[in-house]
């Protein structure tokens, strides 16, 4: 027996060398280990090397195949290994990627949230873009008799407050100059959005009739910035009729441009200096 095991050592030590590679593959397989891809391969060159050295035949040959085989097939399971752990990588990183995103967004959200509130507050506090402003009733007179600061003979009108946008105004002050220079001069304090029933002083337009036009600023200053209203009184056809125009500070463009029936248009958006 030792006689043949001499002679046949080669043979013996393929078919040892097959079933160690054998077992060796199915146990770091079924562990979830593996050797770097291409250390089996690398051995399968060796062995084919060493087979074409020895040329061998009958039995040698079949187990350097076969040692070969074992090889080859480890190698294939060695990938099989390497495709499911770099599956579960991958998983595992879009996991990773959808909770930091989700993180994200939560934080986001949380972020927006606090911008909106914060929003909300510099809003209630300085009044946002909200504004008011003064409509005029049609011009009557001349009086028949004195009514305090207005005189006999003198063309008047009365105004009403309205308030545009959500957020309440702060420290709201307007005053009135016209032809006889500071007419009105009246602190509303806080004004808020559809107050009824709460009576509030209104200024009056007031002058004698006896020039072509007459020019009235409403100087008003708030919480959110500072506003002027211009209104034109003009005589038209016998008829005194205004125009009005609504500017707030830093802008050229007019929030509001408006007047009373028959108010010729052109005349609204002219340059009132140069009206006769």
């Amino acid at each position: 027996m030792l006689a043949w095991i001499r002679s046949r050592w080669v043979s013996v030590v393929l078919f040892c060398s097959s079933v160690l590679v054998w077992r060796i593959s199915n146990w770091l397989a079924d562990s979830g280990r593996r050797p770097p891809v291409g250390v089996y391969i690398a051995i399968v060159g060796l062995v084919v090397a060493l087979m074409s050295v020895r040329e061998p035949k009958g039995l040698e040959k079949f187990l350097w195949i076969i040692l070969a085989t074992a090889l080859t097939v480890a190698e294939i399971r060695s990938l099989y290994v390497a495709d499911e752990q770099q599956t579960i990588r991958n998983e595992k990183v879009s996991t990773d990627l959808q909770v930091t995103k989700d993180g994200i967004k939560a934080a986001t959200d949380d972020l927006k949230a606090t911008g909106d509130g914060i929003r909300s507050i510099v809003s209630e506090l300085t009044g946002a873009d909200s504004y008011i402003y003064l409509d005029v009733t049609d011009i009557s007179g001349p009086l028949g008799m004195d009514a305090g600061v207005m005189k006999k003979g003198m063309m008047m009108a009365n105004t009403s407050r309205h308030f545009v946008g959500k957020y309440p105004l702060h420290d709201v002050h307007l005053s009135e100059f016209g032809p006889f220079g500071l007419s009105s001069d009246i602190n509303y304090g806080t004004v808020y959005s559809g107050e009824i029933g709460k009576p509030f002083e209104s200024p009056y337009i007031y002058f004698y009739p006896n020039g072509s036009k007459f020019v009235f600023h409403f100087f008003i200053t708030t919480s959110n910035g500072s506003y002027n209203q211009n209104v034109l009184v003009k005589q038209y056809g016998g008829k005194w009729l205004w125009g009005s125009r609504l500017f707030k500070y830093g802008s050229d463009r007019s929030l509001r441009s408006w007047s009373s029936k028959g108010f010729p248009n052109k005349d609204l958006y002219a340059d009132w200096d140069k009206l006769n």
